[in-house]
């Protein structure tokens, strides 16, 4: 498969621009053609963020339709839980078990069942971003492992993550790899 399309879903200040960036940057160094889009709502105050990501040989738009997305990335579970629509049916969603306080009616627990209901890849990303020595870097960790689910290696995102990131390099790297190691190889 040389086509992914991808919907990253979190909340400002997570890191999710970013994400999206690395990810279209390794496919371009794969010789990968690559879109992107971000809609950002309240970004500032921690509201709705979302990135769609399309790459392949060929790659028209960046705009994911609901049930065409090859991967959800979630980097809170309550915005994975919003855009699950865009998910196809073979798709994963590689999604932070962690969330970010809201008003809605559900506690965490409730949240977390949902997510399993749907079959969604739970990650304690923060707890292995704190391992890394970065709390900050839980997106790097989810980027670590949906990496299994790309048409080309890890070392592409790697040499995204030295292009992009100068600050907690050492540590982002970390982060992708302790991501990485939590999925076998598909």
């Amino acid at each position: 498969m040389n086509k992914v399309d991808i919907v990253i879903a979190g909340v400002g200040g997570q890191g999710n621009l970013l994400l999206a960036k690395l990810i279209a940057e390794a496919a371009l160094l794969a010789g990968l053609e690559a879109k992107r889009s971000e809609i950002k709502g309240l970004a500032q105050r921690g509201g709705p963020v979302q990135s769609l990501v399309k790459i392949g040989e060929q790659v028209w738009s960046p705009l994911v339709e609901r049930g065409q997305a090859d991967l959800l990335l979630g980097l809170e579970l309550v915005e994975a839980l919003r855009n699950v629509q865009f998910l196809s049916t073979t798709g994963h969603a590689i999604v932070s078990r962690n969330f970010v306080p809201n008003p809605l009616p559900f506690s965490q627990s409730e949240m977390l069942a949902r997510a399993q209901r749907r079959g969604f890849i739970l990650i304690s990303a923060l707890d292995l971003a704190k391992q890394a020595g970065n709390a900050q870097s839980t997106n790097i960790v989810i980027l670590g492992a949906a990496s299994h689910f790309f048409p080309f290696g890890p070392e592409l995102f790697q040499e995204a993550l030295r292009k992009n990131v100068k600050r907690f390099l050492e540590e982002n790297l970390k982060a992708f790899q302790l991501g990485r190691e939590i999925l076998p190889t598909p």
